[in-house]
């Protein structure tokens, strides 16, 4: 038996951290995980949930990598004191840093990505997707609508605290996939009904996904509502859908 320990030799992937100087605002950590080959590559930047960059947020940043992506992973705790330096250590704590994330402070960190992202010449900036779940699913949302010439797509799952950003989708008019996990707490069908409608008055290209028996943060290996037959099948949906809307010139339909 081969016992495999070096994955990114295996797939050939870079995996570095680089802090983005934003003067009053910190340093930030931004996780670049790509091929290592020179590119330019498709952009995904991925947002975390509640729980920070963690070890299975990276885990599915080296899948998306793995599809030939650059993914970018900017860390929005790091600005909030004891959070910077230590992952939330239970639920409640973790609740307490997402609710902590100032929105505006998120798309400033966001905005700094972006700008990082296009100082690198391995990467195609017209080429940029988002992708996030829980805290991740809402921002993602929000930062598409806000720097509305910058992203091909958005993949955005189990979106928590839409209720206070609903009327900020109307205007999106890029390719959107919504997934939705009907046993979730944080982000309710009826929710992601509203913001599917809002995005249809003006958004041709929407996609929904359901999982009825999935629970909140099916996505996360980290979490005990993993769930990886549902996970494995969502992630193929969704990189299917960032591949036709962003290595293609066309988009999905």
């Amino acid at each position: 038996m081969t016992v495999l320990t070096n994955l990114s030799r295996m797939y050939d992937l870079d995996d570095s951290t680089t802090l983005i100087d934003q003067h009053a605002g910190g340093c930030m950590p931004v996780k670049i995980i790509k091929p290592r080959t020179a590119g330019p590559h498709p952009v995904v930047i991925l947002l975390m949930g509640m729980t920070g960059v963690d070890l299975a947020l990276c885990s599915i940043g080296r899948l998306i990598a793995e599809e030939g992506y650059a993914v970018a992973i900017p860390d929005l705790y790091h600005d909030a004191g004891s959070k910077a330096s230590a992952l939330p250590a239970d639920f409640d704590e973790a609740l307490e840093a997402m609710h902590g994330i100032r929105e505006q402070r998120a798309m400033d960190d966001i905005g700094a990505t972006l700008e990082f992202i296009a100082s690198r010449g391995d990467m195609n900036t017209s080429r940029i997707s988002l992708f996030g779940h829980c805290l991740g699913g809402r921002l993602s949302l929000v930062a598409a609508s806000y720097f509305p010439t910058q992203f091909r797509c958005i993949a955005s799952y189990y979106a928590s605290g839409l209720e206070t950003c609903l009327s900020a989708f109307g205007s999106l008019d890029i390719p959107t996939q919504i997934v939705g996990a009907g046993k979730s707490l944080f982000a309710c069908e009826q929710a992601l009904g509203r913001v599917e409608a809002n995005l249809r008055q003006h958004n041709q290209f929407v996609e929904r996904l359901s999982y009825a028996e999935a629970s909140h943060n099916f996505l996360d290996a980290g979490c005990r509502n993993y769930d990886p037959v549902l996970a494995a099948d969502a992630l193929y949906r969704t990189f299917n859908f960032i591949a036709a809307n962003t290595v293609n010139d066309t988009v999905a339909a």
